[in-house]
């Protein structure tokens, strides 16, 4: 009788300690679930050429502070092909308004050309506001792109003011609604552009202006 006592006891703590490591696995699941449940509410970002729902705070336009307040919580997941390709007046912009998405979008596409000759000296900078960037210009389009420098020594100032020409306006997109080919209204000789493209929000009741933000992009025609 003694004997059979003494092997019971020595059962339970084996007992405990598996259901200790049942409890533990668990829970490390349920962790792990809530991780791959958040990364997908604020969404990656892919290294294919398409810049795809990644979460974009919004850059608040002309609101008001209490407007602005409201506004501070909400992201917008964008998806777009950050390398289109022009063929034949085509661009391959591939850009989605995720369902996931409150607010409706438009998208404004511009390449930035530099119109004067190109100057002689390799390193030239602008500015814009109270930043300094340096201008990196393609010599076949004279398209150009900006980096942003602390120091102008050595560097030779130049004006970009209207430099920038729109090829494509979009239509209002609302969530969910997506386009993959879009035609340009500008004839560009082939060879690489740097654009932008910009988005602007809207209310989906009132129609207003909600924010503004933009996404560069590397252009190619073809």
């Amino acid at each position: 009788m003694n004997n059979n006592k003494t092997a019971t006891k020595k059962e339970n703590p084996k007992k405990s300690r598996r259901t200790a490591y049942i409890l533990i696995a668990a829970l490390l699941l349920i962790i792990l679930l809530i991780l791959l449940l958040q990364r997908c509410t604020q969404g990656t970002s892919v290294d294919t050429g398409i810049t795809s729902s990644f979460a974009d705070p919004i850059i608040n336009g002309s609101l008001t502070e209490e407007e602005r307040e409201a506004l501070q919580p909400d992201y917008f997941n964008v998806k777009l092909n950050a390398t289109p390709v022009i063929e034949n007046g085509k661009m391959n912009l591939r850009v989605e308004n995720s369902s996931q998405n409150k607010f409706i979008c438009q998208i404004g596409i511009t390449i930035q050309r530099y119109k004067n000759n190109i100057p002689a000296t390799e390193k030239i900078y602008t500015e814009r506001g109270e930043q300094f960037y340096e201008v990196s210009i393609e010599p076949d389009t004279k398209s150009y792109k900006l980096t942003a420098i602390e120091d102008t020594t050595d560097y030779q100032y130049v004006s970009l003011d209207d430099y920038e020409t729109i090829i494509y306006q979009s239509d209002r997109l609302m969530p969910n609604q997506s386009l993959e080919y879009c035609t340009i209204t500008e004839n560009l000789e082939k060879g690489k552009y740097f654009g932008t493209a910009k988005y602007t929000l809207y209310e989906p009741e009132s129609g207003k202006q909600a924010g503004v933000f933009n996404i560069m992009l590397d252009i190619t025609v073809n």
